[in-house]
């Protein structure tokens, strides 16, 4: 297995909160056989979760806890520059990455330069979502199988660049994939 697959193995173990063995992986030959193992593997559902909106939750939940501002003022649209203290604003949004429990977090920013997923809620709660989408998952809840097609259809976009795709396409052979 290359660089590239080990890298898009371990996104699948963030991305879902599993351990892949290297027997499994290796058996993940296109990604019918990904989707496949993924939904054998975790609980089943039949309904799908909306992950941003659960995320966007979340940390509307943090910043009330954080800095008791009303839960009414914050909205997907509202720029976190309204929402933390001017001074520290590294110090603050690492704070709120503490009280949300999220240990995936976006930089809030990059030398001088913002990035969008950390200017407004909503930017940090779709990039959470498709970081991380098993945190925003209740125990109950289980894993929709177009949900999981979505999820590795914007994985394989993210980690090999590739948007259009055949699901069983080989890694290897058919995407050139290392």
């Amino acid at each position: 297995m290359g660089l590239d697959a080990v890298e898009f193995v371990f996104a699948l173990e963030d991305t879902f909160g599993i351990a892949i063995s290297d027997a499994e992986a290796t058996a993940m030959e296109t990604p019918r056989l990904v989707v496949d193992y993924l939904v054998r593997r975790l609980p089943s559902s039949s309904i799908a979760t909306c992950h941003t909106q659960q995320a966007f939750y979340r940390l509307r939940t943090a910043v009330v806890r954080a800095y008791q501002t009303p839960r009414n003022a914050i909205h997907p649209t509202t720029e976190w520059r309204t929402l933390l203290p001017d001074r520290y604003l590294n110090r603050a949004w690492g704070q709120l990455q503490r009280v949300a429990g999220i240990a995936d977090w976006p930089p809030y920013r990059i030398l001088w330069w913002q990035p969008p997923v950390s200017q407004t809620v909503g930017g940090t709660a779709t990039y959470l979502a498709r970081k991380t989408p098993h945190l925003f998952k209740r125990p109950d809840q289980g894993w929709h199988r177009p949900e999981v097609e979505r999820i590795i259809r914007d994985l394989v976009a993210e980690e090999f660049g590739i948007l259009h795709f055949d699901w069983d396409a080989h890694f290897v052979r058919d995407l050139h994939i290392d």
